[in-house]
């Protein structure tokens, strides 16, 4: 790469300058430019000088690491995904399953991070944009051959760190520069007596989650219910209690309580829940009904009433005494009774609650505890996992597509943020979402260009009831939530009045 300081400047020795450019990028529907830049830092000081009219000479060659950008591979699998806070804003990391499957897109590696749609001068990590690059430098098999990395879990301690945990090859990485650069934690959790550590890193390791108590102690759940914790931040691990029935209990979830040391919480995958809360050298069942048994996909606190809940084969519950007893929240679910896998939760800094659903889309509540769920968005969409930055839900689906959703915490309205979509050519009202419903609906619409749009409801004999939308909208496909909790059930018109016309649908409040 040829390059050069313009103008009357000093390049002082050991100055760092920013150096930006173009980067021609083919997603999967345009081709687009994409600014990109790098730190150029002077080493020579034959360079500290630049003189206006100097001759053509005067230049600089050098050797630079350059970033490749992309559109999110092509039959990709994401199995898990994070956020962290940088000096320049958010960044988003996702987990593979393998990278890509696609033989044509191999040397991606199995973690990739989302870059910023425009140059904010502070690097890639700048924001988030429509383009992904590969952030798996150390880790194995970026190649995906032999045996590519199936990343089973990420997680950022409360040092910062990020801890990766994989099924397959050594099981346990960290990165200490936000997910630019992995190293091998060298885990010895097996080899010796009975299982037990001997002294030399283990070249292949299943890890299915990791977690963190209030004290900094780690702790990593492997194979066949074993369970393994850290003292000293991930340097050494000790083996804990196995899980009682061992590889039938395999800890596919786990979490620490976030206020009591020590205590800790298994999902398993076929034989519910299990407490520890002695650092996981004694294990008990809770006897509660409601979670006694069956698959539990994911664990998370509630961060204003410490309630944990568990998605599950068998829907979304929730319990304020350890699993003594459970509470259900499948009753807003179109057919409560066979409730859909709630496959990931999230709440965000204001403790609205988000579940992903398989076949039922993303669910969510503004208030668990005064107001029932509601679907947030993508209707019947298989969805593996969401994360939450900024109002922004970001939906991992079943093909590998990553949708993302704008929300308002009052209302929890969306505005989808597709990359993979391209812009309606017409306005368009969509049938709401269930239909009959009770007391909750979907509505989506699509506006071909940004528009002041207005989106009521009203009931059969013309009267206005509802609001949703009344405003400026850009140009997309958008998600509204409708409550008619204080309604009575009949017919309801819901209209979308547009520079160009007014459409109308009808819909049905079923008490």
């Amino acid at each position: 790469m040829l390059w050069r300081v313009d103008g009357d400047a000093d390049f002082a020795l050991g100055e760092t300058a920013t150096l930006t450019y173009k980067v021609i990028v083919n997603t999967l529907i345009t081709t687009v430019n994409v600014d990109n830049w790098a730190s150029i830092l002077n080493i020579d000081p034959s360079m500290t000088q630049w003189v206006t009219g100097a001759p053509l000479e005067h230049y600089a060659k050098q050797s630079l690491d350059i970033l490749d950008v992309f559109g999110f591979p092509l039959k990709a699998a994401i199995n898990s995904s994070l956020f962290i806070q940088t000096e320049a804003g958010p960044r988003y990391i996702v987990g593979l399953q393998g990278g890509a499957k696609d033989p044509a897109q191999t040397g991606l590696g199995a973690v990739l991070c989302r870059v910023p749609s425009t140059n904010k001068l502070v690097g890639w990590d700048g924001g988030l944009g429509n383009l992904w690059y590969s952030c798996g430098k150390g880790l194995p098999n970026i190649s995906n051959i032999p045996l590519p990395l199936y990343v089973t879990d990420l997680f950022q301690d409360s040092a910062g760190r990020i801890w990766l945990t994989s099924w397959g090859n050594e099981g346990l990485f960290y990165s200490d520069d936000g997910a630019q650069t992995w190293v091998n934690a060298n885990l010895d959790i097996s080899g010796g007596l009975g299982g037990a550590p001997d002294g030399i890193p283990d070249g292949f390791a299943q890890v299915y989650s990791i977690t963190e108590d209030i004290l900094g102690t780690l702790f990593i759940a492997a194979n066949n219910g074993d369970i393994y914790r850290s003292f000293d931040r991930g340097v050494t691990w000790q083996k804990a209690k196995q899980l009682p029935m061992g590889a039938a209990d395999t800890a596919f979830a786990m979490i620490a309580d976030p206020t009591v040391p020590g205590k800790l919480f298994a999902g398993t995958f076929g034989d519910g829940m299990y407490v520890s809360t002695d650092f996981g050298e004694t294990w008990t069942k809770p006897t509660g009904t409601g979670l006694a048994s069956g698959y539990v996909f994911d664990l998370e606190f509630d961060p204003l009433s410490g309630n944990l809940f568990a998605g599950t084969a068998n829907g979304l519950y929730y319990t304020a005494d350890a699993g003594v007893t459970w509470n259900s929240l499948n009753s807003a679910f179109p057919v409560p009774s066979h409730s859909p896998e709630v496959r990931n939760l999230a709440f965000d800094q204001n403790g609205a609650l988000f579940a992903s659903t398989w076949g039922q889309g993303v669910w969510a509540s503004s208030d668990w505890q005064a107001a029932s769920l509601s679907l947030f968005a993508l209707k019947t969409s298989n969805v593996l996992n969401i994360s939450i930055s900024e109002n922004t839900v970001f939906a991992l689906l079943e093909d590998g597509s990553v949708q993302s959703f704008r929300y308002t915490s009052s209302s929890l309205s969306t505005e989808i943020e597709d990359e993979l979509s391209e812009v309606p050519s017409e306005f368009v009202l969509s049938q709401n979402y269930p239909n009959p419903f009770n007391p909750t609906t979907s509505i989506e619409f699509s506006l071909p260009q940004t528009a002041n749009i207005n989106l009521t409801v009203f009931d059969v004999i013309g009267r206005q009831v509802a609001v949703l939308v009344s405003g400026q909208m850009a140009a997309g496909r958008h998600n509204v939530n409708f409550n008619a909790s204080n309604l009575p059930s009949g017919m309801y018109l819901y209209r979308l009045s547009t520079p160009t016309g007014v459409i109308t649908q009808k819909m049905i409040l079923m008490k």
